[in-house]
Order: structure tokens, then sequence, then C-alpha cells
């Protein structure tokens, strides 16, 4: 059995010396996690365990390229690609979309197994 006490999920124990802030729990023997009253005192390394709120992450990914793909019987592909390192803009999106759109509209005429838009983006956890 291990001796570190697991906050749970979306929480992180205090570190002795850190101020208790409004909302924070602390660990009862008896009845588990409590809403603790001594907001603006200072967590010890003694005492019992108190947990608060972890930060939410807020990594926000962004499309940084747009493909169209088209995919032929015999196993052949064409793709033509936009690309923006910094973040496609909107239209940017919607130029590779309207291909996409128009792409497909034709499909039968040019013999293509299938037709797809990829969006590739960046900073998804």
């Amino acid at each position: 059995m291990s001796d570190r006490i697991d906050p749970g999920p979306g929480w992180r124990l205090l570190e002795a010396g850190e101020v208790k802030p409004r909302g924070y729990e602390y660990k009862s023997p008896i009845l588990g996690w409590i809403e603790g009253s001594g907001v603006g005192t200072v967590a010890i390394a003694d005492g019992f365990p108190c947990r608060v709120r972890a930060a939410p992450r807020t990594t926000k990914a962004i499309a940084t390229r747009a493909t169209v793909r088209a995919v032929f019987p015999d196993g052949a592909t064409i793709a033509d690609s936009i690309a923006c390192e910094s973040g496609l803009s909107v239209e940017m999106m919607q130029f590779e979309v309207d291909r996409w759109a128009l792409s497909k509209i034709h499909l039968p005429e040019s013999g293509a197994k299938y037709i797809m838009l990829e969006i590739q983006r960046e900073g998804e956890p």
C-alpha cells in the first residue's frame, strides 16, 4: 500500500507553506474529503492533507493544413494542400472546402473511388 495520497481527478494536493484558498478541502481520516474552513491559513507539513482544484489545461488545437485527396481504383492518389504554420484563416479553410465540394460533384466522371478532405491540427493533447 502506498503512503501517497491521491487527491482525485481534477485536484492537486497543497504543498506545505501554500495558503489555503477558497474551495479547498482537507482529508478527514474518518469522513474523507471535507470542505475546509481555514481559508487564508497556511498548509503545514504535518497537518491534514489539503487539496484544491487543478488548473484546467487550456491547449487549443489550430488547423495548420487542409488537404483534398482523391484516390482512384488502381491505388493512384492525387492531393492538393494548403498550409500555414500559424493556423489557417477562415478564408483558407473555405477555399479548401469549396475545392472538396467541387471535386465531389465531379466524382463520377473523374473515376476516383473517393475524394476526402483532411484537416491537420496542431496543439491537441
